[in-house]
């Protein structure tokens, strides 16, 4: 549980006390820990030359909106565009934009930007476009830091058994600071909005700095399992959100006795894209010509930290009973699945369709312990949880309580059986149920939460 271990080394030794400059440095370190020891292995990173070459591509996208008066700015990224209608509408941020006015969105290209017609958003710009400043900037006008206790945080990394190039982190969260203490002098917003905060503590910083308040928007599951949302000790405020807009109100529990944020500063508003999707939604001819010729149908949600383990237990499980149709959707297409995995008849990838669109359709959802677990049930499907190496049970156990909604399984053949015996619930009855998890009535509950923060924010 890498959560559970960082929360001990925060309890063995003084991380509080690891400084340079005017940085507190665990709460930036903590945090590439977590990604190294959940994702290290796993995460195909791209080469540098094509890292370059998407920059290049990307920074001069929507160029013409930096040169604009924002009261708002949101930090953003391309994976949260989804589509409704042939149009990518923002699941996170797109509805705050649009209700506080004069937004200005800085998105992050994780997988590329859409075309500009086909996006929701009027006044977007790229992240890209800041990158070579910031990378300038820590190459050339911020020396080594004077790390004070450096030997406490080398002792950490040595017992934790991970290899953080530190030194990079603190110049590149430096210059990152330095970046946005700029923007905020251009722009002096209101408010800054971030899609998860705990990758961006250098922007956090300069807003702090500036007295301008940040407000979190949820971007994915929020439990006593995540590391970036469990802090034990407590740091400066500055690398933290003052208020968190969320998609229940079981987030809640998870900051008591944690510094992350206070209760009270949490909000449930739902989750803006499920209540489109159940708006707009219709039956995909394509998906349900294949569906008529199976007894059930389980979408599955994959996740780049468990995938060859994910799909090795569900080839396992097709075997058992092939009238089970099983629809793998992976966290980042790739044609060479079905021919690298050798996929049998009954796994297809419906890669003309999303999570949503497909797990609306199906009889029961599976992952391992994404997000979309407590997204599922809101949009009528029952999951049933593919628990490896007890992750789900870890992330889940304590949260998806309701066993008439949502099932574990360890092994495939248990997994087939409760495919097989599971009583299915009528999607009002299973939307009802999750309601801790995901409120509904998310355009109102912004419109009267968005005046209360913005005030707060002045």
């Amino acid at each position: 549980m890498v959560s559970k271990n960082i929360n001990d080394i925060e309890q063995e030794y003084p991380v509080e006390q690891i400084k340079a400059e005017n940085f507190d440095v665990w709460p930036i370190i903590r945090i590439n820990i977590g990604l190294q020891k959940s994702f290290g292995e796993n995460v195909k990173r791209k080469s540098r030359i094509s890292l370059i070459y998407q920059m290049l591509l990307s920074m001069f996208y929507g160029f013409i909106n930096w040169f604009g008066k924002y009261d708002y700015l949101i930090l953003t990224n391309d994976q949260q565009r989804k589509k409704v209608n042939g149009i990518y509408y923002d699941k996170s941020a797109e509805y705050i934009a649009e209700k506080a006015g004069k937004s200005l969105v800085i998105e992050k290209p994780v997988t590329g930007h859409r075309k500009r017609r086909n996006v929701a958003t009027k006044h977007i710009v790229s992240q890209s476009f800041l990158y070579p400043i910031i990378t300038l900037y820590y190459r050339f006008f911020i020396k080594k830091p004077m790390i004070k206790n450096e030997i406490v945080l080398k002792t950490i990394l040595k017992k934790l058994e991970v290899n953080i190039d530190y030194n990079y982190l603190i110049k590149r969260a430096i210059a990152e600071y330095k970046v946005m203490l700029l923007l905020l002098q251009i722009y002096k917003p209101r408010v800054v909005f971030v899609v998860c905060s705990y990758t961006q503590m250098g922007f956090l910083k300069a807003c702090a700095r500036a007295g301008v308040k940040v407000v979190e928007l949820q971007h994915g599951v929020i439990s006593k399992a995540h590391f970036g949302y469990n802090i034990q000790k407590p740091f400066s405020k500055d690398y933290f959100p003052d208020y968190l807009i969320t998609y229940g109100s079981n987030e809640k529990k998870v900051f008591i006795d944690n510094y992350f944020i206070k209760p009270e500063n949490v909000y449930p508003a739902g989750n803006l894209y499920l209540e489109l999707i159940k708006k707009t939604y219709k039956p995909d001819s394509r998906l349900e010509k294949i569906a008529e010729n199976f007894t059930r149908v389980v979408a599955v949600s994959s996740q780049i930290s468990n995938e060859n383990k994910l799909i090795d237990f569900l080839l396992k499980a097709a075997k058992i009973d092939k009238n089970i149709l099983y629809v793998f959707i992976p966290r980042i297409y790739n044609k060479a699945y079905i021919s690298e995995y050798n996929f049998p008849g009954n796994i297809i990838i419906a890669d003309w369709l999303n999570f949503y669109e497909i797990t609306i359709r199906s009889d029961f959802h599976s992952t391992v312990y994404s997000t979309t677990a407590i997204e599922a049930p809101s949009l009528g499907t029952q999951n049933i949880l593919i628990d490896i190496e007890n992750k789900s049970q870890e992330y889940y156990g304590q949260i998806l309580t309701n066993d008439a909604i949502t099932r574990f399984a360890n092994t495939p053949e248990e997994y087939v059986s409760l495919i097989q015996h599971f009583q299915l619930l009528s999607k009002i009855q299973i939307q009802q149920a999750n309601e801790k998890n995901i409120v509904n009535g998310y355009w109102s509950r912004i419109d009267e939460l968005l005046p209360k923060l913005i005030n707060n924010g002045n």
